[in-house]
């Protein structure tokens, strides 16, 4: 069976909240423009209208970095003990599920790309921004709020 704790500050949760809660907001009003407005810049799409050209492999690896690099800098430099603490059972499993999908997406999946149309800086921009709120919130997450549940055949 499955034990839970949890030690979260309730001004906390509701900053996280009102992160995802934006997140969310930005995609309804991102969707109809998808869908019925101009095709996005990118990949065979990809124009000179949106800001200079950025080669493909560079501009996946620098967008995609901040969904890496923060989780992985926040535990290594700023991670509280009470927030090294909370990582274990589940919320370490979901950690390390984000870091790896994160290390293929960012690391490996990038040297793999064969030719490519260049990403216009604008929709490179856009992406890193994105990454950066993304990486973010979900480490604030898991690191600050979300309930440990300990894994009984993790435990002693």
């Amino acid at each position: 069976m499955a034990s839970l704790t949890t030690n979260v500050d309730l001004a906390d949760v509701a900053t996280t909240d009102n992160l995802a809660y934006f997140m969310l907001f930005m995609a309804a009003v991102t969707l109809p423009v998808l869908i019925w407005g101009p095709t996005a810049p990118y990949g065979k799409f990809s124009t000179t209208g949106w800001g200079f050209l950025i080669n493909n492999k560079l501009a996946w690896i620098t967008q995609e970095i901040p969904s890496l690099a923060v989780p992985t800098v926040w535990m290594a430099f700023f991670a509280t003990p009470a927030q090294l603490a909370n990582l274990r059972g589940r919320t370490l499993v979901l950690m390390i599920l984000f870091v790896v999908h994160y290390t293929n997406r960012d690391l490996i999946y990038p040297l793999r790309l064969r030719d490519g149309k260049p990403t216009p800086f604008v929709v490179w921009l856009l992406a890193f921004v994105f990454c950066c709120y993304n990486g973010f919130m979900q480490t604030r997450y898991l690191l600050d709020e979300a309930p440990v549940v300990a894994l009984d055949y993790m435990e002693d």
